[in-house]
């Protein structure tokens, strides 16, 4: 049984938890002003992964998020699992694992009478999304001036973690060296990071 003073210190540290997991003012109004004007365009993927496994589950309503679609090849074994590259995979010709892609129209229109599952209203004029678009060149040559500006820039750079990867890597002093400056004056970077 806990004495009156260990459950004051109790329902104080918990008050102290939630005050400190409440955004702040600065906090709410940065994420404001980097909203989607006219809403949001992204779509979240659903927990469920694939279509299939989402039907079983929502019977009664259509899924808006994004699924993903098992690359099934000859050699795949499923009972294996998924591959941890999941669609990167440097041997996907004979790696016995399941991989993905997503499984989405190559372009949605979102149209007044959408309904988007992120809560935000949809807009009255039409939004056609197009699939990513990627340029294919080395980052230590391209001139990034020609990208323009953006207020928000995710970026999982080419770290060399010192693994066998399907792709180049940069040195530090390289990555040091990207004109990453030029395609922003103000703004947030998402940044994926190694855990070595």
């Amino acid at each position: 049984m806990a004495s009156s003073r260990e459950r004051e210190n109790k329902r104080i540290g918990e008050e102290i938890l939630e005050l400190l997991s409440r955004p702040t003012a600065k906090e709410k109004t940065l994420a404001e002003k980097f909203r989607s004007q006219g809403g949001t365009s992204v779509r979240e993927f659903c927990p469920h992964g694939t279509k299939s496994d989402c039907r079983k589950v929502r019977t009664n309503r259509p899924c808006e998020r994004l699924h993903f679609r098992k690359i099934i090849q000859s050699h795949t074994d499923e009972t294996l699992g998924d591959c941890s590259f999941l669609n990167t995979c440097f041997h996907m010709e004979s790696c016995k694992y399941v991989h993905y892609e997503v499984d989405s129209d190559k372009t949605r229109v979102l149209t007044s009478n959408s309904t988007v599952s992120t809560g935000v209203e949809p807009t009255k004029a039409v939004t056609v999304l197009h699939p990513p678009q990627w340029i294919f060149c080395d980052l230590r040559f391209f001139d990034m001036t020609i990208l323009g500006k953006f207020s928000v820039i995710m970026a999982d750079p080419p770290w060399d973690i010192h693994m066998e990867l399907p792709y180049g890597t940069l040195s530090d002093d390289e990555m040091r060296h990207l004109n990453i400056p030029a395609l922003q004056d103000e703004g947030l970077i998402f940044l994926w990071v190694t855990g070595r």
